[in-house]
């Protein structure tokens, strides 16, 4: 019986090896998922690696999967909710010695807490954050991180000081980045736009800009090379500052998201048409000025 077990183990692992090998994402949403990647984990150099409902899985499967080494791995994602917080931060601070060539950190659940970012300073080639799911956290650890590519925090709990800290140390290769302004004062905004300006940005993504105003707006008419924009909830831009920032005509912008822009006309969508020709995806829900 073990003879030909270990036949079959043999002949199982040709075929793996040949079906598996150019395999570059790998997702593991259970046991079975586990099992296998740790069955085929010398037959495969996943770039990608999604690690998803991971609540139900046993806490000793996750640390056994987390002991190995897989140095291809350069995204890494975490997606699930559980209530299992100081497990997660367990397993938060073995990371970066189980997958040390990390470049994208993808992290969406609600758990996310303070200790979590300081496990992230151990990722020492980081370049892209992705923050999701309104977690609970002040970011006194984000200024401590080296320059990014990419900063998503989807929260509106992160202090204004550590994120402008970050984003000045990254302005040179910033390209990427979503911010929750709902408890930023004016003032702040002003600063952090300022800021903004100085990078070459292709993607800008800024959530209830609840005292975002036209003066604001028109700090960044100088990103011509944004690909996608999203403005969502703005009570103080007015239509007429819509129509001067995209007079400056963003000929590479293909997504534009502005729902629930109260300020925004018809004047504005018609600046909008002349001036984005790329422009595939528009949204204007909730936009209430508009005819």
């Amino acid at each position: 019986f073990r003879r030909v077990l270990f036949r079959s183990c043999k002949t199982w692992r040709r075929i793996a090896a040949k079906h598996y090998s150019y395999m570059t994402d790998f997702r593991i949403e259970n046991l079975s998922d586990l099992i296998l990647y740790f069955m085929i984990f010398d037959l495969i150099e996943p770039k990608t690696l999604a690690i998803m409902n991971y609540g139900s899985l046993e806490i000793e499967h996750l640390l056994k999967l987390l002991s190995k080494t897989k140095e291809s791995v350069l995204t890494l994602k975490f997606i699930h909710q559980t209530d299992n917080e100081p497990e997660i931060s367990y397993l938060l601070e073995r990371l970066p010695k189980a997958f040390p060539n990390v470049e994208d950190f993808r992290y969406y659940d609600r758990t996310f807490n303070e200790k979590d970012v300081y496990h992230l300073l151990k990722f020492t080639h980081l370049k892209k954050i992705s923050i999701m799911d309104d977690c609970y956290f002040e970011g006194r650890y984000l200024s401590e991180l080296g320059p990014l590519e990419r900063l998503e925090i989807h929260s509106h709990m992160v202090k204004y000081e550590f994120v402008h800290n970050l984003i000045e140390k990254s302005t040179e290769i910033l390209t990427n980045i979503t911010l929750d302004l709902e408890e930023y004062e004016e003032e702040e905004i002003q600063n952090m736009t300022s800021l903004l300006a100085k990078s070459k940005l292709e993607e800008l993504s800024l959530k209830y800009c609840n005292n975002l105003t036209g003066d604001h707006l028109l700090n960044l008419k100088e990103q011509t090379g944004l690909k996608s924009l999203t403005l969502r909830k703005t009570f103080y831009v007015g239509g007429d500052a819509y129509s001067r920032f995209f007079q400056h005509n963003f000929n590479l912008l293909e997504k534009l998201y502005l729902p629930m822009n109260n300020g925004l006309t018809s004047d504005g969508l018609i600046s909008i048409a002349n001036h984005c020709p790329a422009l595939k995806e528009l949204d204007i829900t909730w936009c209430e000025e508009v005819d």
